[in-house]
This record gives C-alpha cells, structure tokens and sequence, in this order.
C-alpha cells in the first residue's frame, strides 16, 4: 500500500511542474504590410529563473487574414517590440530542443501581408525541467495591427 502511495505520488510530481507565469495586458505593435516583427511575449525570470528545455511550442492567432507567426527563442537578449532582435539577442534559435533560461526570451515573429489585426493567444509551451514534463500556457498575449500596403503616388 505503501509503495502504491510513493508511486502515485512521484508520478504526480513528474508530470504536474508548476505552472508559468501568463499576463492579462497584450504586446501590441503596428507594422507595415510584409514587415516582419518580434514580439517579446515570456521571459523565464517571471517564474522565479526556472530553465525550461523546450519541446514544442503552440501559438493560437485569430486573424482577419493571412498572417504567419513563428515562435523563436531570443537567447541572451530580452525583446519588447522590434523589427531588428539581432541587436539585443546574442543568437535567434528555433525553440524545438532548445533551452530557456533566466536571460533568453520567447518572442514571435509576425509577418502579414495587407490589412489585418491579429490577435495571438498566450503561448503553450512543452517542457521539460529536470525530472519534470508538463504543457503550460505561458507569457503575454499580443495584438499586431497591420498596414495596408501602400501604394505609390
């Protein structure tokens, strides 16, 4: 019975890490159509420095149109809003098997072409950490407006 209970409960530890820190106030940008821009939506150093070996990460986007979004790992750098993360990140990883410290930062890249808002979720993250595995939501939502192209006078 006992050995049932010890079982159990190491079960329920490996597989229920504490949960990551989600805000309520967006990241907002606005852009020009084909623009591409970083958005800093999670910093490990909001859940206490934990380090997190990525595994996946699942972004939600409502749009109006068609408009791509790809979440990348700013590492060694923190990203607010920019079109140029190169000069606050050391290196710009895919965040598949990639590590997540206390100074690196989950950002998206967005890019729309034509009119649009896009509403992005807070993300969803896999990880492991240590012995632990688990899926949280994690970071700020964020909000891009994007420009109509322009056209020439």
């Amino acid at each position: 019975m006992v050995l049932v209970a010890l079982a159990t409960s190491a079960g329920y530890y490996v597989t229920n890490p504490p949960p990551l820190t989600v805000r309520d106030s967006p990241v907002t940008a606005t852009v020009p159509s084909g623009q591409p821009v970083y958005l800093g939506v999670y910093e490990p150093d909001e859940d206490a420095g934990r380090t997190l070996d990525l595994r996946g990460v699942q972004v939600d986007v409502t749009s109006t149109r068609e408009i791509a979004v790809q979440p990348l790992v700013c590492v060694g750098g923190s990203v607010d809003v920019t079109t140029a993360p190169d000069t606050t990140c050391t290196d710009i990883v895919d965040p598949a098997g990639a590590d997540l410290g206390p100074d690196d930062d989950l950002m998206l890249q967005v890019t729309g072409s034509g009119s649009t808002v896009a509403v992005v979720e807070p993300v969803t993250i896999s990880f492991v950490e240590g012995v632990r595995r688990g899926t949280h939501q994690a970071g700020s939502p964020a909000r891009v407006r994007v420009l109509p192209v322009s056209s020439p006078r």
